[in-house]
């Protein structure tokens, strides 16, 4: 039987966001890097542009503080590509025009997870992400529907091992 589709993640970042930064500014899912189209388009109607569907990526959420910015991506189970993901975002940040004004503000990368993998949360430490564990009550009813081997991490094998993290 296949699995109901909901959206998680964002579930997850949206809640430890509001948990963690009750009165800043959060916006969620925002486009980031340059507005110039990823194809030539000239020549296409206006439903022909909508067609080719988005050409920007998006970071989960981004808070904005008086002092700093913070990029959160949010994976139930930790990937790899959540640290590429974040490091991409770092990079495309100071390109969006949208977000021109925030440009003179420190920048703080975080990944958010609910199934920690500790050779990632290690790897995203060396690269200044700040890697946060998050496991809400609804995180254990998902993880039912789940292959045991989906519900886990991958081991170490033989990199350093982070402390534990605190539960929240």
């Amino acid at each position: 039987m296949p699995r109901d589709y909901t959206l998680r993640e964002m579930r997850l970042v949206s809640e430890w966001v509001t948990q963690q930064y009750p009165a800043a500014t959060i916006r969620f899912r925002v486009d980031v890097g340059d507005l110039s189209p990823a194809m030539s388009a000239t020549g296409l109607s206006q439903a022909e542009l909508r067609r080719l569907g988005r050409s920007r990526r998006w970071v989960d959420a981004i808070v904005i503080e008086p002092q700093t910015v913070h990029l959160v991506e949010g994976k139930v189970r930790l990937k790899a590509e959540a640290v590429a993901q974040l490091e991409l975002y770092r990079m495309l940040f100071p390109l969006t025009p949208e977000l021109a004004n925030l440009g003179g503000r420190r920048l703080e990368l975080h990944l958010v997870y609910a199934v920690e993998d500790l050779a990632i949360v290690a790897l995203a430490r060396t690269k200044g992400i700040l890697a946060h564990y998050f496991h809400p009550a609804w995180i254990d009813e998902y993880l039912t529907l789940l292959r045991a081997r989906e519900t886990r991490g991958s081991q170490p094998r033989g990199l350093p091992v982070p402390p534990k993290p605190e539960v929240v």
